[in-house]
Parts: structure tokens; C-alpha cells; sequence
């Protein structure tokens, strides 16, 4: 006889009992549930690392990102089942943290851990003996960190609306541009349409970029913020990416700008404009140019869910998204152009208008103004981290901008602001 055990949004409700079980008794015999895909996954688990867990199909197996689980649940025989109802909730889930410990199941593991700190942060202690007695590597301290939601959590209704969503539009795409295939990353899934052997590095950034996102905004990056996975519609020629923005995405963007980020609802997705290479430009640095562009709209998406789906005002918004690519795509060129006019133009004594750069339409769509947004960002980073990061929740919560300004870094006023970021760039 077997009985379920149900997980919901990864915090599990129950645990196991390691005293009852032999060492070698494999902890989970199947697992059942949905993941981020949209996908229902059922099988019994061949291993888990720290990342992922691997499931059993038939003579295949499939492996799936522990962050993409959302709704799972595992059976347990009757005596197991007895053994739990022994032990409070939080030693429950310290028990099956041990047990799935070691089999070597770490991610696994970690989110027992992660729950029984969440049921009494006196729990320590406790964990720590656990990896002890198992004989494993001791957990990173973020482990015992409480760190508070700071987007919205997945439902599964949505994760499989918008997982029909993209399949849709990547079947679109593909009749548009017959080359387009997938790439699968943790966080995000690819229709590309540039050449397979690009698709390393299309990955590799994408995975740079989840994880520099989170570290600024302090998620941590096993974390999804994401409603599923983030769709990205990666375009190599421009009559493609014209077409495919006709068919309902954002027509008028598309025709306009070389790339953007959109949201329907809840579902989110970035399209993003074909490989222009300049005149006498050579193919390298039209490439590094997509990356930069890559980023740029990446970052607005991961804002568009940050803390809430709230506008954050556009000289912040593309301030940030501007940072983001110095920092991830150091060979572009186009943001430290910007960066350089900004800064020139600022030395010579011209200073960018405040009803132009703090309104809540878009700023200016001029290189000068775009500079100026991420020379602002760096500094209040630079000033103080956290403060920035109070700064960008403010907004989110909906407080007005110059007001969170004040509030988080005590700048009576826009004028204010802009004489100290002058000073500092003179």
C-alpha cells in the first residue's frame, strides 16, 4: 500500500522519518507533479544533484531543474507514512533533509532544510548535524538567510497558459523563420534562429544574466521569478523579426525598435530584432551589439516582475538595464558610447532637462540621455546598495518617484539629485 506526500511551490507539507527507514531504502519511490515547462512529470527518481533531479521514463530518463518544480508529491509506504506521524513538522522535515542526504539528493535535501528554518529559525543547529551525519559537504549560510518573496508566486493555471502561449508563438515563429529551434535554461526558453553553434553562448549569458539580476535585487538565483520559463524570441534576419512582431506581439514596437520586452497578463516574453551588422562593421561586433540588446530587454522583463508588475519610471528603468549590460557584455560597444557622451556633455556644463528625464513617459531615445540614466544608477549603487535596492521597492509599491528618492537616499528633490550626480561626474 502507498500514500502521497504533497509539496506545493516547492515548501514541503510533510517529511520523512530517516529512523525508520534503512540507510540504503531509496527515500522517494516516484515522483509526480508539474514543473515550469507546463509539463506534468511522473517517474521514479534515478539521482539528484545539487541542481536537478532525474527521473526514470521507460528506457529514458529526464532530467528537470529542482528550481522548475511547482506542484510535486511522492509515495511512501504505510509503515513510512506511520513513522512521520511520530514527529513534529519541523524534525519531519529535517529527517527526510538526512535521509535524501544520504543518497547524495542535495538539492532535495536543501529544500527540507530550507523548510524546517522557514517552521523555526532555531533549526540551525539541527541542519548542520544533519550534513554531518551524513557526511556531506556543510550547506552555504544563505541557507539560513529568511529572504521575503519579491514577485509574485506561480499558479499553475498560469504556468500552463503561458506555456501554450510561447508553444504557439514558437510554432509561428517557425513558419516565419523555418531554422528557429529551442534552447532550455534553467529560467528561460529560446527560439532561436541564429546558427546551433551560437547556441552555447546564448545560453551562457542568459545564465550569467538570471544570476547577476537576483544578486543585485538579493532573490536568490534557485529561485524562479519567472511565471514558467521566460520565452525569448531571438531573430537573425530583420524581415523575420518584422513579421513575427505583426502577428499580435507588439506590431508597432517591432517595426520601431531592435528589440523589446512585452507582457500580456502574466505572460511575459522578449522578442528581439535581427544580427545588424554597421557598414564597414564586422560580424563580431554586430554580435556583441545583440548581447547588449540581449540584456537590455532581459532586464526590463525581470523588472516588469520585480516586487510587483508596477511601471518603475523609465530613466531608472533603463538605467538599470543599461548597467546590466556594462557589467555582462564587456566587449559592447554601444553602452560605453553612451556612457562617454553622457559623461562629456555633463563636463562641458550641460545638464539633462528634469522634465525630460524624470517624466513618466519614456525618456529621450538619445544615446546622450540613455548615458546619463546608467552613469545615475551606477552612482546610487555605488553610494549605497541597499539603499538602491529600498529605492527600486518604493517605486514597485507605489510610491512616487521623487519621493522614494527622498525617502531611501534623503535627496530633497529631482534638483537635488541631479547637482550631487554632476559633482560627481565633474
Amino acid at each position: 500500500m502507498t500514500t502521497q506526500v504533497r509539496w506545493i511551490g516547492l515548501w514541503i507539507v510533510m517529511g520523512f522519518a530517516s529512523c525508520a527507514w534503512a540507510v540504503g531504502d531509496p527515500p522517494i519511490k516516484e515522483l509526480r507533479g508539474y514543473c515550469s515547462t507546463g509539463e506534468e512529470i511522473a517517474g521514479p527518481v534515478v539521482k539528484a544533484d545539487a541542481r536537478s533531479v532525474t527521473l526514470r521514463r521507460g528506457r529514458r530518463t529526464r532530467k528537470i531543474y529542482t528550481v522548475n518544480l511547482l506542484e510535486w508529491s511522492m509515495e511512501l509506504s504505510k509503515d513510512q507514512e506511520a513513522a512521520l506521524e511520530k514527529l513534529s513538522p519541523r524534525d519531519r522535515a529535517i529527517s527526510i533533509g538526512k535521509s535524501l542526504l544520504q543518497k547524495r539528493w542535495t538539492s532535495l535535501a536543501e529544500l527540507q532544510f530550507r523548510k524546517a528554518f522557514s517552521l523555526d529559525p532555531d533549526s540551525k543547529e539541527a541542519i548542520l548535524t544533519a550534513y554531518k551525519d551524513a557526511q556531506a559537504k556543510p550547506p552555504s549560510e544563505a541557507l539560513f538567510v529568511p529572504v521575503p518573496y519579491r514577485y509574485t508566486r506561480q499558479r499553475i493555471d498560469h504556468v500552463k497558459a503561458n506555456t501554450k502561449a510561447h508553444r504557439d508563438l514558437g510554432v509561428k515563429m517557425k513558419a516565419i523563420a523555418p531554422k528557429t529551434h529551442i534552447i532550455e535554461t534553467e529560467h528561460f526558453v529560446i527560439y532561436s534562429a541564429w546558427p546551433k553553434s551560437d547556441d552555447r553562448r546564448l545560453s551562457t549569458i542568459y545564465k550569467k544574466l538570471y544570476r547577476a539580476l537576483c544578486k543585485q535585487f538579493v532573490i536568490p538565483p534557485e529561485e524562479n521569478i519567472w511565471i514558467g520559463k521566460l520565452p525569448v524570441f531571438a531573430f537573425w534576419e530583420a524581415g523575420n523579426y518584422i513579421a513575427f512582431s505583426s502577428t499580435g506581439l507588439n506590431a508597432s514596437i517591432g517595426v520601431g525598435a531592435a528589440g523589446f520586452a512585452g507582457r500580456r497578463g502574466p505572460f511575459s516574453y522578449v522578442c528581439l530584432g535581427p544580427v545588424r551588422a554597421k557598414k564597414g562593421g564586422s560580424k563580431a561586433a554586430a554580435i556583441n551589439w545583440f548581447y547588449e540588446l540581449l540584456c537590455h530587454e532581459t532586464t526590463h522583463a525581470f523588472l516588469g516582475r520585480y516586487i510587483s508588475d508596477r511601471h518603475l519610471i523609465n530613466w531608472l528603468n533603463e538605467g538599470i538595464a543599461e548597467t546590466m549590460v556594462a557589467h555582462l557584455v564587456p566587449r559592447g560597444a554601444q553602452t560605453k558610447i553612451k556612457l562617454a557622451m553622457a559623461h562629456k556633455q555633463v563636463k562641458g556644463g550641460w545638464v539633462p532637462a528634469q522634465g525630460l528625464m524624470f517624466r513618466r513617459a519614456n525618456i529621450p531615445l538619445d544615446g546622450v540621455y540613455y548615458g546619463c540614466a546608467q552613469s545615475m544608477v551606477r552612482y546610487l549603487i555605488a553610494r549605497d546598495r541597499k539603499k538602491f535596492i529600498q529605492l527600486v521597492t518604493l517605486i514597485k509599491k507605489g510610491t512616487a518617484p521623487e519621493e522614494a528618492l527622498r525617502e531611501s537616499y534623503g535627496f530633497k528633490s529631482y534638483t537635488n539629485f541631479l547637482n550631487t550626480w554632476k559633482k560627481k561626474i565633474r
